[in-house]
């Protein structure tokens, strides 16, 4: 994992290839009528987590104490286009490491819509630095 200092340039060194892997994962996780539960999950769970990890995208940081992550993460109604990329995947790491103690919330956060959110965010805040 990476430092919250570094994810900025770390995030700059991404390639578009590499990015639109994360990025194709979002027409499939749309489609998905039926995400399983924790102990039998849709397989685009796994994708889509097993990418997030592979481009290091959740930063280190003391996730625990912001704030703003517990208020957007229990705000069904949140804007997340309001989020620039480093916010997006601070919000990834809050899920992914909250499921360590609520087991099935990462599950509950595609099962939402809130996945989906963010990498259709994160992906439009990558493209338009890129213009």
């Amino acid at each position: 994992m990476i430092e919250i200092e570094n994810l900025e340039n770390h995030l700059n060194q991404i390639t578009f290839n590499q990015w639109n892997k994360l990025f194709d994962c979002i027409p499939e996780i749309m489609e998905t009528k039926d995400f399983g539960n924790y102990i039998d999950s849709a397989k685009i769970i796994s994708k889509t987590l097993n990418i997030i990890y592979e481009l290091n995208l959740p930063p280190v940081f003391n996730w625990l104490d912001w704030k703003l992550g517990k208020e957007i993460l229990t705000n069904n109604n949140f804007d997340y286009s309001s989020l620039d990329k480093i916010s997006l995947c601070k919000v990834m790491t809050c899920i992914i490491r909250s499921n360590r103690f609520n087991e099935g919330y990462t599950l509950s956060c595609f099962k939402n819509g809130t996945i989906e959110k963010i990498l259709m965010n994160l992906k439009n805040q990558i493209f338009k630095n890129s213009l």
